[in-house]
């Protein structure tokens, strides 16, 4: 191009590199925030599809890119205000190392920035392609429960209208020919959050309607999670016509890949049946190039607002630079009851079959013996002030050696005429069940809820304290128990109270509390034989 066309080109370029660099410029401010993110885009395959949404989101800005000059920019100061809130929820959550919520804090400082810098026109033009940005944040992990829960009912209620006898026992599936196991990566979540992510570009290219488009990710949604469990029902029928020899490998995963191939297939093919869009952007009659002439005539008033943005953006990471090192938690030893009610303390192991353990003071794992039935009693140290001790994640250490998760629930008891709540997990391995209660321990406050106790760690931070926090967990096993769950609950309602005393309570209730007594390592002689399948 020549002459006006090849300066109205260039203008176009200019102003799309100015709001690019707006949007990079919060990246590169929080840099180690979006490493957090790119590290579980490469590592996950739930959320690997993290690593296309910036590159599709540079291509929605250059495609939008003559609507977008057409817009006149203009700034809006009071937009700092809100960009410094979320500033202050990042630095909160890099604090009590709640990384979801620190992504989402950068992602949503985005359009806030653009907001504030060039005013709602602008930011309406590209209110797409800057919303997009969601999907890069790897979260969705709420979902598995109640993905695994319906693929678990669903799988079992088809192979019984074919007539393929089933029992279910929480996640674990037994036919005649072979036990399967429901685990988080047969939950159907990474063809969720695919299948959505790439339902909602759809939808933005072909369907104009609302209406359309709201109906349209109803039906991806629908059809993805009734496709799973069908891909888990297919996986259990070809092992039990195969006499468990096919389904079980590698082929596992292939046939889940291509039964989400024809998926995307069925919701392309009904898109493009409704569709009421070319998926091209019309193009303005003239080009008057208000974005770029407002930014140049009045630039430096563009300029202020863009250093003051820039300002408000730095104040999150250098606040976190110039807070005092918080205390990490020191331990040399954790004290727990030397007798809970007739429960007798037997002795102490370097880590238990069931729990992934990192040997040392911040964990133990005791065993306490009452009449011819034995407890397991664990307790984990985190903070985030020590890294890798975060303790809302030591939920995932159950079911380390081969062990298998196969029911979740939570139960309230009650103890001393007040309603607790505790976690419940059994774990199995070839048929020998491990029944767990667990709960959260921060300061006086005995929680179920990870989400309570990590807000609870946050306040203690904040409040000068070192935030420390402890997972107790109590463990049985079922064989040879007439009522495993209800000997459970027993133990944990004469347990509970103690157990805190010793890990929070004032010297004077802390004096029977015993210390570690073993030396060297000392590991659970249990023995269990190892089987399965996963689904």
């Amino acid at each position: 191009m020549t002459g006006e066309d090849s300066i109205a080109e260039k203008r176009v370029l200019a102003a799309l590199a100015i709001v690019l660099v707006a949007i990079f410029s919060v990246f590169a401010v929080y840099s180690e925030t979006f490493a957090l993110m790119v590290s579980v885009w490469l590592r996950s395959d739930t959320f690997a599809h993290g690593l296309l949404i910036i590159p599709v989101m540079v291509y929605l800005l250059y495609r939008a890119r003559y609507i977008l000059v057409e817009c006149e920019p203009e700034v809006k100061w009071f937009g700092l205000v809100p960009l410094a809130v979320l500033v202050g929820l990042w630095l909160t959550a890099r604090i009590g190392s709640v990384d979801v919520v620190s992504e989402i804090a950068l992602i949503a400082m985005i359009p806030v920035m653009l907001m504030t810098m060039f005013g709602f026109r602008v930011l309406a033009a590209i209110s797409f392609p800057v919303a997009y940005l969601i999907f890069a944040v790897p979260t969705g992990e709420f979902l598995l429960p109640p993905l695994i829960e319906f693929t678990t009912n669903g799988t079992v209620f088809l192979l019984q209208l074919t007539g393929i006898p089933a029992f279910q026992d929480g996640r674990f599936l037994t036919t005649p020919t072979g036990n399967f196991n429901v685990e988080d990566a047969c939950s159907g979540l990474r063809y969720l959050i695919g299948a959505t992510a790439i339902g909602v570009l759809f939808a933005y290219f072909f369907l104009q309607s609302w209406v359309k488009r709201i109906v349209f990710l109803c039906v991806v949604i629908f059809l993805t999670i009734f496709a799973n469990v069908f891909r888990a029902y297919l996986i259990v029928v070809i092992a039990h016509l195969s006499d468990m020899r096919l389904a079980v490998g590698v082929d596992h995963f292939i046939y889940g890949w291509v039964l989400f191939g024809v998926l995307l297939a069925v919701i392309f093919l009904i898109g493009l049946r409704y569709s009421d869009s070319s998926g091209e952007l019309p193009l303005p009659a003239e080009r008057s190039l208000r974005f770029a002439k407002t930014v140049s005539l009045h630039w430096k008033r563009f300029a202020s607002v863009g250093v003051a943005c820039i300002a408000v953006l730095f104040a999150g990471p250098l606040t976190l630079r110039a807070l005092p090192a918080m205390s990490s938690v020191v331990s040399s030893g954790i004290g727990l009851p030397g007798q809970i009610d007739d429960a007798v303390f037997v002795m102490d192991y370097q880590r238990l079959p069931w729990l992934e353990a990192d040997p040392g003071p911040m964990e133990r794992h005791s065993e306490y013996r009452v009449g011819p039935g034995r407890f397991f009693v664990q307790v984990l140290l985190g903070s985030p002030a020590m890294e890798g001790r975060d303790a809302s994640s030591f939920r995932n250490r159950f079911g380390a050696s081969e062990f298998r998760v196969i029911a979740d629930d939570r139960v309230t008891l009650e103890i001393d005429g007040k309603d607790v709540s505790v976690n419940q997990l059994r774990l199995r391995r070839s048929g020998r069940d491990v029944l767990v209660n667990y709960w959260f321990v921060v300061g006086d406050l005995v929680t179920a809820n990870s989400v309570v106790a990590k807000f609870a760690e946050v306040w203690q931070i904040l409040s000068g304290g070192e935030g420390r926090t402890a997972l107790v967990s109590l463990a049985i096993e079922e064989r040879g128990l007439d009522d495993p769950e209800k000997t459970l609950h027993t133990f944990t309602k004469k347990a509970l109270g103690p157990i805190s005393k010793c890990l929070v309570g004032d010297p004077s209730e802390r004096m029977n509390c015993r210390m570690p007594t073993f030396q060297g390592d000392r590991s659970w002689n249990g023995q269990f034989a190892i089987g399965g399948n996963d689904v």
